[in-house]
C-alpha cells in the first residue's frame, strides 16, 4: 500500500507470454475477492485501474527523471547475436523499401505489412533476447532471411522503375550494364566509398559527366567515392572503350607504402595505417597501440585499442538471460595474432587484414580506412567455439568524461562512467544501439557498431559485447561462423555539435544500387530537411489513406525547430499519432513546413495529396 493508491494493478495468465488465465487462477482470484487477512482481489480491466489512477491530482503522484534501469538480464543484449543482427537488417531494410514504395508512388503496404508481423513477432521477449531453445532460432532464422529475400526483390524491383528501365527498356539494353544508379536514403548529404565491377577501371564519369577518381583492387573490383545529395538518386557511368585502366592499385609487397604520400591517399603497413586526418599504429600484439588525429593533434588511446578478450561466463542463474558482476574479477584470455596482411592501399582507401586464435575459435579483422576520412573500420568474422564463455572487444579511451551518450530507439541515453553509488555498480552492463560515444568540452571518439547491443563504459575503458555461449535454455547458441562490423570515430566538438550520429546511421545502412545503362542525372532532393538535431526518420505510403506519412525525431535532447520542403505541393499537412490517426491541421496547401521540436520529441505528419 502507498500513499498515493490503495491499490495494484496484478496481471496474471497461463506463462508470461500473453497466455490466459486458468481455471485455478480464476477460482483463487474468487475466492480471494472477500477473504479475511488476504488482499482483496477485484476481476477488472487494466483500464480500470488507470482510470482509477487518473482520478488522483498529477502534481501529488511520484515523478522520475532518467533511465529505470533493469538491475538484471544484461545478457539479453548478446546472446543469440544472429537474431539480433537480422531484426536490425530488417528494420533498415523495411525503412528502405517503404521510402522506395512513396518515391515511386506505388502502394506495397500489404506486402511490406507482412514482413513487419514477422519482424514484430520475432521481437517477442524471448525470441529477440536470445532466451529461447535451438528450434525457435532455426524457424526465426529462415524466416528473417527469407523476408530479407522479399524486400531485397521489392528493392530491386522499385529502384528499376526509378531509374526507367521496363521491360522494353532491358530488351533493348546492351547485355553488361555501362554504369550504377544510387539512392541515398537519408535524409543528410553523404560522401561514401563504393564499389564498382572490374568494367570500371576504364574511365568513370559522375552524373555531371566528369571522370572520378578510382582505385583497383587486387581482385579487379574498383573504389571510387561518391557524394549524394539527401534522399536523392545519382549514377556512375564508366567507359570500357578507354585502353587502360584509369588508375591502378600501389604495390603492396611486403608492407611497403608504395610512391605516394599519406596526405594523398591512405597508406598501410603492418604496424601503421594513415591517411591526411589519422595515424593508426599497431602493436606486435595487433591490438591499436595509438589513434592519433592530425588534425586536432590528440591521442585517443592511453593502452590497448581493438583488443579482442575471451572472459568467464558463468552466472549464478538463468545462462542466456544474465550476465554477472564477477566476470571482470577473474583472467581473460587475450586473442593472439597469426598473421598480417596488407589487403591494399591507394589513392582512395587501405585496408589490413589479421587472423587471430582465441581459445577453441579463429577470428579473422579486416581494418580499413578511406581517404579525409576519420571513420576507422573494422569487419569481422568468427567461427565461434566456446562454451560458457563471452567475447568482448575492448578499448582504454585517453578521453576523460563523467558520462557517455548511448543511442536508444529515438534518442539517446547519458550514463555514469564512474562509480559512486551501488545504482552505479549495478550498471556493469547497459544497452546501446548504433554508438556509444565519449566526449569532452572540444572533441570525442565514438564506437559504432552494426549489430551489437551490449556496453561497458567505465574509466576510459569502451568494452563492447560481441558474443556469448551460453548453453542454456539452447545448448548451441551463437556457435559457428558469426559476422560483425564496428568502427572508432574521433571527432571535434562535442557529440551534440558532431556528425556521429549521422556517421552511424551511415555505416548501418549501405547506399542502394542498382546496374543500369541509363546515365540519371538529377541530384535534387526528394525532401529537404534545414535544421539541427532533428532527423526525418521515416518516408512511407500512408497506411488507410492516401499521401505519405513523415516521422521525425529530435535527436540529442534539445529544443529544436526544423524547416521541410518538398519537391511538390501538398493539399494539406496533418499532425498523426503513431497509428497515422489525424490529430490537428497544421497547414493548408503548401510545398514546405516549419516544425518546432521539444526535447526527444517524435512528430508524425500526413501529407494530403
Amino acid at each position: 500500500q502507498s500513499s498515493y493508491l490503495d491499490s495494484f494493478l496484478n496481471l496474471y495468465g497461463a506463462g508470461d507470454g500473453g497466455g490466459g488465465p486458468s481455471r485455478k487462477q480464476i477460482e483463487i482470484s474468487l475466492r480471494q475477492q472477500n477473504l479475511e487477512s488476504v488482499v482483496k482481489v477485484k476481476l477488472a480491466k487494466a483500464e480500470d485501474f488507470f482510470e482509477e489512477i487518473r482520478k488522483i491530482p498529477e502534481a501529488s503522484l511520484p515523478s522520475w527523471q532518467g533511465e529505470l534501469y533493469l538491475e538484471l538480464h544484461r545478457a539479453t543484449y548478446t546472446t543469440q547475436a544472429k537474431i539480433k543482427k537480422y531484426n536490425r537488417l530488417l528494420e533498415g531494410a523495411l525503412h528502405d523499401v517503404e521510402l522506395l514504395a512513396a518515391l515511386c508512388d506505388e502502394n506495397h503496404n500489404e506486402e511490406i505489412d507482412a514482413v513487419w508481423r514477422d519482424t514484430l513477432l520475432n521481437q517477442f521477449h524471448d525470441i529477440l533476447p536470445g532466451s529461447s531453445i535451438t528450434w525457435v532460432y532455426q524457424d526465426a532464422e529462415a524466416m528473417s532471411q527469407k523476408n530479407l529475400e522479399k524486400l531485397q526483390d521489392l528493392q530491386n524491383k522499385l529502384l528499376k522503375k526509378l531509374s526507367g528501365q521496363t521491360s522494353k527498356s532491358e530488351t533493348k539494353a546492351s547485355t553488361k550494364p555501362t554504369g550504377m544508379l544510387l539512392l541515398n536514403t537519408q535524409s543528410w548529404e553523404r560522401e561514401e566509398i563504393v564499389t564498382l565491377p572490374k568494367e570500371a577501371a576504364y574511365g568513370t564519369s559522375d552524373n555531371k559527366g566528369e571522370i572520378i577518381k578510382t582505385q583497383v583492387l587486387p581482385n579487379g573490383e574498383v573504389l571510387t567515392k561518391i557524394s549524394i545529395a539527401p534522399l536523392a538518386m545519382s549514377s556512375l557511368i564508366w567507359n570500357s572503350k578507354l585502353s587502360k585502366p584509369t588508375t591502378v592499385t600501389l604495390s603492396t609487397k611486403n608492407g611497403k607504402a608504395g610512391d605516394f604520400q599519406a596526405n594523398s591517399g591512405v597508406t598501410v603497413s603492418n604496424r601503421a595505417i594513415e591517411n591526411s586526418l589519422l595515424r593508426i599504429e599497431i602493436a606486435k600484439d595487433g591490438t591499436l597501440s595509438s589513434i592519433f588525429d592530425k588534425q586536432l593533434k590528440k591521442e585517443f588511446l592511453k593502452g590497448p585499442g581493438n583488443q579482442l578478450l575471451i572472459w568467464e561466463d558463468e552466472p549464478v542463474s538463468w545462462p542466456a538471460w544474465d550476465v554477472n558482476h564477477f566476470y571482470r574479477e577473474t583472467k581473460p584470455e587475450a586473442a593472439t595474432l597469426v598473421t598480417s596482411e596488407v589487403l591494399y592501399q591507394g589513392p582512395l582507401a587501405g585496408a589490413l587484414r589479421q587472423s587471430y586464435s582465441i581459445g577453441h575459435s579463429k577470428i579473422e579483422l579486416t581494418i580499413s580506412l578511406s581517404q579525409d576520412d576519420k571513420l576507422l573500420k573494422v569487419a569481422a568474422k568468427v567461427d565461434w567455439n566456446e562454451q560458457k564463455k563471452m567475447l568482448r572487444m575492448e578499448s582504454q579511451s585517453a578521453l576523460q568524461c563523467k558520462e557517455a551518450s548511448y543511442e536508444i530507439q529515438f534518442g539517446l541515453l547519458k550514463r555514469a562512467t564512474y562509480v559512486n553509488t551501488s545504482w552505479d555498480r549495478a550498471m556493469f552492463e547497459v544497452c546501446g544501439h548504433r554508438f556509444v560515444d565519449l566526449s569532452e568540452e572540444e572533441l570525442g571518439m565514438a564506437l559504432i557498431n552494426d549489430c551489437k547491443y551490449g556496453h561497458l563504459v567505465r574509466d576510459g575503458l569502451i568494452s563492447l559485447n560481441l558474443l556469448r555461449s551460453s548453453q542454456d535454455p539452447d545448448p548451441v547458441a551463437d556457435l559457428g561462423e558469426q559476422v560483425m562490423a564496428w568502427a572508432f570515430y574521433p571527432h571535434a566538438e562535442v557529440l551534440e555539435k558532431s556528425d556521429v550520429l549521422q556517421r552511424a546511421h551511415n555505416f548501418n545502412s549501405q547506399l542502394l544500387s542498382i546496374a543500369t545503362s541509363q546515365e540519371f542525372k538529377s541530384q535534387k532532393a526528394f525532401i529537404e530537411v534545414d535544421g539541427k538535431s532533428v532527423k526525418l526518420d521515416t518516408v512511407k505510403m500512408a497506411h488507410d489513406k492516401k499521401g505519405l506519412i513523415l516521422r521525425l525525431y529530435e535527436t540529442f535532447g534539445c529544443k529544436s525547430s526544423v524547416t521541410l520542403r518538398f519537391g511538390q505541393q501538398w493539399k494539406a499537412i496533418h499532425e498523426c499519432d503513431l497509428l497515422e490517426n489525424v490529430e490537428q491541421k497544421l497547414s493548408g496547401k503548401t510545398s514546405e513546413i516549419q516544425l518546432d521540436f521539444s526535447p526527444f520529441a517524435l512528430r508524425t505528419l500526413w501529407l494530403e495529396p
